[in-house]
């Protein structure tokens, strides 16, 4: 029994009462696509034959490009910022328990306005910015750090997206479609699944 997959690039989340997990699906034609101009090894489609399911978190990015030399346009942190302000502005949001997928062009167009908002971090790795060489000018930093993310997850919050309709939940907004190869619905053979055990 074939399942119908994503053709087009998206986003998978999971969201339950207002924490998020969300994955980055990238089709296998637009693997063939990259490995084609050069931008990712060919060992990524003998490895994901079915496409990539990427984990939006720096660590799995970095892996990604350590391994096959290839890295997602945009950063880990401004997908999941982007997504969070999507989310946080749909109805019910914080008690909402469900999965679904978006478009990729529809979450990434809401970077640039997202970081136009958002105080970025100080980047400790960053050559530039002077290091700490006291315990107490290291844990200041910290202290510092966790309150600027503190208050962008507040800024995040409280952004009025265009095209989000809030009074709606995000399983009822009218994202853009995304072109899905043919098969059953996966929930539908989960379902099935599920019901043989």
């Amino acid at each position: 029994m074939s399942v119908s997959v994503p053709r087009e690039r998206c986003y998978y989340y999971e969201c339950s009462h207002g924490n998020v997990r969300l994955t980055y699906f990238i089709p296998p034609g637009i693997l063939e696509n990259l490995v084609k101009k050069g931008k990712l090894s060919e060992h990524a489609i003998t490895d994901f034959p079915d496409g990539v399911d990427l984990d939006c978190t720096e660590p799995d990015f970095n892996e990604f490009r350590k391994t096959y030399g290839f890295s997602p346009e945009y950063k880990a942190d401004e997908l999941q910022d982007a997504f969070y302000a999507i989310f946080s502005s749909t109805k019910g949001w914080n008690t909402y328990r469900g999965t679904g997928l978006i478009h990729a062009d529809e979450l990434e167009a809401k970077i640039p306005e997202i970081k136009e908002k958002v105080k970025d971090p100080a980047d400790k790795t960053d050559p530039k910015i002077e290091q700490p060489t006291t315990f107490e000018e290291r844990y200041r930093r910290r202290l510092e750090g966790v309150s600027i993310l503190a208050q962008n997850k507040k800024e995040l919050r409280e952004m009025i997206l265009r095209g989000i309709d809030q009074r709606k939940p995000i399983h009822e907004q009218n994202f853009r479609s995304i072109k899905m190869s043919k098969g059953r619905k996966p929930q539908e053979v989960f379902s099935l699944l599920q019901n043989k055990k």
